[in-house]
């Protein structure tokens, strides 16, 4: 099997023939909690996200637009979709901070490549405690950008610089210029009522699972589960108004036109929403994380992001 893909429906099909793009190492990830402060994503915020319905997409999206992009509009063309999911857990978490009002103060998306480059080895895929550690404790994130004193663009994506950086890892000046904007907390989520109370204040979420989803939403933006897939994505939103369902939106990797159907709560295009048991089912794989910009995971107000409020 070749390295990149060249189209979607390629990739799609590869994973739901067993491509893993994801995968939940017990050793990585026991290896990665045990140097947290903080490993267990703990009772702080406890109830917070209970009957809302919380959207911290929207400041990403926000402030996207205003910047000329086109938001979630990156398509993955190798197995390295625990880079896209923990840069856009990264983006959600920055995009949400309550200091960030500006455009100028966002500037660009991260860039999915030296996270896919310090996956460890020279195949497709990657732990997802792997990636997230790195982007936490040794690495970090770099932006969609020119970095003309590293002689890389990351300005576009380009799935080759992650894939040859794969085998020897990534070079120790790019690790350097990472490492100035590392994540700053990260925790396991064990539960569906822990990711559903980091997503209610502003904090990013990505899971790696092996459930597959049909491409079809529903009249409620649903997907439902269908066949494996060995994957990660992140979650951007949680509606947990309905008594006893509190509900998901997921946000994937494969661009726009993979899956169609109705959408709800102004949710992204390429996302669908899932059902509480879904999530918790998804969780117990044991690959999903709280992100967080800072240091701990503090309580916040989501602003309700509107172009006027981004760009005034």
């Amino acid at each position: 099997m070749s390295e990149s893909f060249g189209s979607i429906n390629e990739m799609i099909e590869a994973y739901e023939h067993g491509l893993v793009g994801s995968y939940c190492d017990p050793a990585a990830t026991d290896r990665l909690l045990a140097g947290l402060p903080m490993p267990l994503f703990g009772n702080t915020l406890a109830g917070s996200g209970e009957g809302k319905l919380c959207r911290p997409f929207r400041a990403v999206v926000a402030f996207e637009e205003a910047t000329g992009r086109r938001p979630y509009d990156e398509v993955q063309t190798t197995g390295d979709c625990v880079s896209h999911a923990v840069r856009g857990a990264a983006d959600t978490a920055r995009a949400n901070d309550p200091d960030l009002k500006t455009t100028e103060d966002w500037i660009d998306r991260t860039a999915t490549e030296p996270l896919y480059g310090a996956r460890g080895h020279g195949g497709q895929g990657a732990s997802c405690s792997e990636i997230v550690g790195w982007a936490h404790k040794t690495g970090g994130l770099m932006l969609r950008k020119p970095y003309p004193e590293l002689r890389l663009d990351f300005t576009k994506y380009d799935a080759d610089i992650g894939i040859r950086w794969g085998s020897r890892g990534v070079p120790a000046n790019v690790t350097a210029q990472a490492a100035k904007h590392r994540i700053g907390t990260i925790s396991l989520v064990t539960t569906w009522q822990q990711a559903r109370d980091c997503i209610a204040n502003g904090f990013g979420l990505v899971c790696c699972s092996s459930v597959g989803f049909n491409s079809t939403r529903n009249a409620e933006g649903m997907c439902f589960p269908k066949g494996t897939w060995h994957h990660a994505m992140q979650w951007t939103a949680a509606d947990d108004t309905r008594k006893g369902d509190c509900r998901f939106c997921v946000q994937n990797s494969w661009g726009y036109t993979w899956v169609s159907g109705t959408k709800v709560h102004d949710q992204p295009e390429g996302s669908f929403w899932i059902s509480q048991s879904v999530a918790q089912r998804m969780i117990d794989y044991g690959g999903t994380y709280a992100v967080s910009n800072v240091e701990g995971f503090p309580k916040r107000q989501l602003k309700d992001w509107g172009a006027k409020e981004v760009l005034g």
